[in-house]
């Protein structure tokens, strides 16, 4: 297991499992990467609190992992698209190094600086930063969200 997820996996155990009912192969990969239990029937997955699922088949393209909460009705799944909606329009006219974001990290003229992100999140301004060309590590206090 790669030592980011040493964390991830020890405080929530229990609360997190990767949901293998729409797409089985592309969960057990995962799984295994994250060492995280996997859930394959409706049954499984009800004793865990927080789920990541695949929102589409395995035959599409792109099917994004979301998070979801079993805990009762808490809306729609938590998911962050950078391929398009807003994300992918920022990225595409978003004003390149021009934009506030980019000056303040010190993406001037050619330079890619090193940044440290420690309050991750979604990963929203780090992708955009990482899309400029500055090298970004992610850090997230979060378990879930990491």
């Amino acid at each position: 297991m790669h030592p980011i997820f040493e964390n991830v996996t020890t405080r929530a155990t229990g609360q997190l499992a990767i949901d293998a009912r729409n797409d089985s192969k592309r969960s057990r990969e995962l799984a295994l990467r994250l060492g995280l239990p996997l859930c394959q029937s409706d049954q499984d997955c009800d004793a865990f609190t927080y789920l990541l699922t695949w929102l589409a088949g395995s035959d599409d393209a792109y099917a994004p992992l979301a998070l979801r909460d079993t805990s009762g009705d808490s809306g729609d799944p938590l998911w962050v698209d950078f391929i398009g909606g807003k994300m992918g329009h920022r990225r595409r006219f978003g004003g390149g190094r021009n934009q506030p974001l980019a000056r303040a990290m010190g993406l001037k003229g050619g330079a890619n600086p090193l940044i440290l992100d420690a309050t991750a999140g979604l990963g929203r301004d780090s992708f955009i930063l990482a899309s400029l060309g500055a090298r970004v590590t992610l850090l997230e206090r979060s378990p879930v969200m990491a």
